[in-house]
């Protein structure tokens, strides 16, 4: 019987609504009223209800001398008041569209909308016939559109710019990385700061915001420059010092070609694009230094020798190509290291360096936090600030994933210091090499490029660290790195080969200079 009942009224529900006649609502019109032949431009229908109507729909919108380039796309607001002790509520539904004007007047016929409550019609609109004045004398230029395969190298090139080729031991010079491009919409995505060897860098910023970007005629063409990075450098030592030519990946927001959706200026609409990694790398540079040097005497270590493990813990250390990312693997495996080598002990770094334990304090685990105020990786240093730091060294294991990018010190440079001190050093890179992995970004996963050592670098990595009498080895898996434990063992604990007899050919003086600023950092 119940069942019955509630059959018959939910068919007199039905009856009632579908007897409800529909109701008029007000429709309101935006639009120019005189537009440029070849402009694209804005409409906007509002259509005002008073109750809780949730859905909204317009019929087939028809246009005389245009192009529907956008549209009809809905937005809704809804705004609620007291009037009287009693709420009233009021959802406007605005329908927009662009529309382009291909000749004289755009004429645009009347458009009927329905306003739903679920599957009902329960109101009704009509808009008025529009037409909005065409000039066609001053035809508007159209954006260019640029397709990613006609990209040419003339189009986006990096190239650093020196204040002058030829400087005396101890003058500064400045050196300036700009970025040329001629080409729709560009962002620089990431870019592997180069090193200078034989050189003390005393100041890199990133450019000032303020005139990063200028406009610069090139061979008769017009590029904006985007100053990338900014470099006031001091020779160490006579000779030749060179610029390594870094890489820049540029996301490049290249137009489409309208099909349904055409790019127009107004910032109302979505802009279309599509988002293309391209990549350029940085002219080298290489400077001539007058003037001669006195080299640093190598050094002996005397008493008990400590051995540091120097471990990257920058944004890159949280990839998750290791388990759980780069920067559990290598605490883990220091971890395993600190219970099977004597006198260890560890620092942290990034572009600055971070913790240094205390001497003869054996830890059990490495502190993975880490705060500094610019991007980038100060390999040498952090070598040569933790050369300075502990009294009792004779073994340093650096432990990264990528290139030394940014810093006062080359890598080069630190490493052929700290050989002078009787130090040996060894290089342990971590990395899995695959051509992108997935970082975990403000608790989201998220896929990017993975910048990894090139095979010139590893193989001047190699040359330099074997100098000091240390090893370079690759890990690609946890598995891996756990598995070059005996091998650094083995080697800390063996008799050390001595230094080049011939120290170092840096001038002492400066080297102090730099090793000061590191120290008021």
């Amino acid at each position: 019987m119940n069942r019955i009942k509630r059959f018959l009224l939910a068919i007199c529900g039905l009856v009632a609504v579908a007897n409800t006649s529909a109701k008029e609502y007000e429709v309101r019109t935006t639009c120019p009223e005189s537009v440029k032949l070849g402009e694209s431009f804005k409409i906007a229908y509002q259509l005002a209800v008073d109750s809780l109507q949730n859905k909204a729909t317009i019929g087939k919108v028809n246009v005389e001398n245009g192009q529907i380039t956008y549209g009809p796309k809905m937005a809704t607001s809804t705004n609620v008041s007291v009037i009287g002790g009693k709420f009233s509520k009021n959802t406007t539904y605005t329908f927009n569209l662009a529309i382009q004007a291909n000749d004289k007047d755009v004429v645009i016929e009347p458009v009927d909308f329905d306003v739903l409550l679920s599957d009902s019609v329960v109101g009704h609109a009509k808009s008025e016939r529009l037409v909005v004045k065409v000039d066609s004398v001053g035809e508007v230029k159209r954006e260019q559109i640029i397709e990613y395969d006609s990209i040419k190298p003339d189009d986006i090139f990096v190239k650093w710019e020196c204040s002058r080729d030829k400087i005396t031991l101890g003058d500064t010079i400045q050196c300036v990385c700009n970025l040329y491009y001629d080409v729709s919409g560009l962002d620089v995505v990431h870019f592997e700061m180069s090193n200078f060897d034989d050189c003390l860098v005393l100041c890199d910023t990133m450019g000032n915001s303020d005139e990063r970007t200028k406009k610069v005629n090139l061979n008769g063409r017009e590029y904006d420059c985007y100053t990338l990075l900014r470099y006031v450098l001091k020779p160490l030592r006579t000779g030749t010092f060179s610029v390594d030519g870094g890489e820049a990946t540029l996301a490049v927001r290249v137009r489409e070609k309208p099909k349904k959706n055409a790019i127009f200026p107004d910032v109302f609409f979505t802009v279309y694009h599509k988002k293309v990694e391209y990549q350029t790398r940085v002219a080298g540079a290489s400077f001539k230094v007058k003037g001669k040097t006195k080299p640093i005497k190598s050094q002996r270590v005397k008493g008990t020798d400590d051995v540091y493990l120097l471990c990257k813990m920058s944004l890159s250390m949280n990839t998750l190509d290791f388990t759980p990312d780069r920067k559990g693997a290598v605490a883990n495996f220091a971890e395993s290291w600190f219970k099977k080598v004597e006198h260890s002990g560890y620092a942290t770094f990034a572009s600055c360096i971070g913790t240094i334990s205390k001497p003869n304090e054996k830890p059990s685990k490495i502190d993975t936090s880490i705060s500094c105020d610019r991007p980038g990786t100060a390999t040498g240093d952090a070598l040569l600030k933790l050369s300075e730091s502990v009294e009792k060294c004779k073994d340093i294991i650096i432990i990264t994933d990528g290139p030394s990018n940014t810093g006062r010190f080359s890598l080069n440079t630190a490493l052929e210091i700290v050989r002078s001190k009787g130090i040996r050093v060894s290089f342990v890179y971590v990395n899995s090499g695959t051509d992108k992995v997935d970082y975990m970004i403000d608790g989201k996963k998220e896929s990017l490029g993975n910048y990894t050592l090139k095979e010139k670098d590893i193989n001047k990595i190699r040359e330099a660290v074997e100098s000091t009498g240390g090893i370079f080895v690759e890990a690609k898996s946890n598995d891996e790195l756990l598995g070059l434990l005996p091998q650094l063992k083995a080697l800390v604990s063996s008799k050390r080969e001595c230094p080049k007899a011939d120290g170092c050919l840096y001038d002492a003086k400066l080297v102090k200079e730099g090793l000061e600023l590191l120290k008021e950092e």
